[in-house]
């Protein structure tokens, strides 16, 4: 069930994460060089996981999401998989659905990754992080969304940047 739920919050808010999303192509054209183009494309990771750093090892993004007054509870994360996006374009940006990439490679679109994906116990509030990475992994962002179910739906309340890479 949090599967699904985490799935309707990440495509009814695609917009709201990708606001800033011109930033980072601006970012990534200053990276390649002036033979390299970059392609207008938004590729999002089909995995939402679990980032122990973010959540056990970086102090500072810890404290971020003690500042919501949540009280963490490692049984209320939840993985798993997107398995279709409901837009397919935001703005100019075609959206495409992919498998997750490891390592540094030579990259001329923008990937969002989703990881720590957390409900309350109550079920009324919500978090999952969300990275940012531009052309070839340079000035990724990681940032923290909050939402909260009002009148059974749920709302974006607010986000914070954890770091910059």
């Amino acid at each position: 069930m949090s599967e699904t739920i985490g799935s309707n919050i990440i495509n009814q808010n695609l917009p709201v994460i990708l606001d800033s999303i011109d930033k980072y192509y601006a970012f990534s054209d200053k990276i390649l060089s002036n033979k390299e183009k970059r392609i207008d494309i938004i590729e999002v990771e089909d995995s939402v996981t679990y980032d122990q750093f973010v959540l056990e090892e970086c102090n500072l993004c810890f404290n971020e999401v003690k500042k919501d007054g949540t009280n963490l509870d490692r049984k209320n994360f939840t993985e798993f998989k997107i398995k279709d996006l409901s837009a397919h374009k935001i703005d100019r940006y075609n959206l495409e659905l992919i498998k997750p990439k490891k390592g540094f490679y030579d990259r001329k679109t923008i990937e969002i990754g989703f990881s720590n994906f957390y409900i309350n116990r109550k079920g009324d509030q919500c978090f999952f992080t969300v990275e940012k990475r531009p052309a070839n992994s340079k000035g990724t962002t990681v940032e923290i969304y909050f939402f909260e179910k009002v009148n059974g739906n749920w709302k974006f309340k607010t986000r914070h940047k954890l770091m910059n890479g």
